[in-house]
């Protein structure tokens, strides 16, 4: 996976994780968050929100069961909105750079510039 390839102090990763997201969730993708930086375990965690976003050699998390998670920042000159809505909260869930939505909806929806999930100008990964 790409994902173990990068350096978060020359990168910037965004993730939102809601709803169902985390059924198919393997100890091996666990592992490769935790390997990132992540705490937050999301084995188990059906129908929540999860919001991360890691820059320079920074890692943020929001996780609720039942509400929203959100993160807002800028990395470098990017600036990042990361929202994450489970069942709870209509499965709302987006991630903004310099106001522009990136985000996958649904399975058959393609993302913008697509590379992992989905990628955007060298250095920033969305997953």
């Amino acid at each position: 996976m790409e994902l173990a390839k990068l350096d978060t102090r020359e990168h910037a990763i965004f993730l939102s994780v809601s709803d169902e997201a985390t059924v198919g969730l393997r100890d091996i993708d666990m592992a490769l968050l935790e390997a990132l930086g992540l705490k937050t375990d999301l084995r188990g965690q059906y129908r929540c929100s999860y919001a991360a976003a890691l820059y320079d050699s920074r890692v943020r998390e929001d996780f609720s069961p039942e509400g929203l998670a959100t993160l807002t920042g800028t990395a470098g000159s990017l600036s990042y909105e990361v929202v994450s809505g489970g069942y709870p909260t209509m499965d709302e869930a987006h991630i903004l750079l310099d106001g522009m939505d990136y985000m996958r909806r649904g399975r058959k929806e393609k993302a913008r510039r697509a590379r992992c999930s989905a990628c955007m100008s060298p250095g920033t990964i969305l997953w």
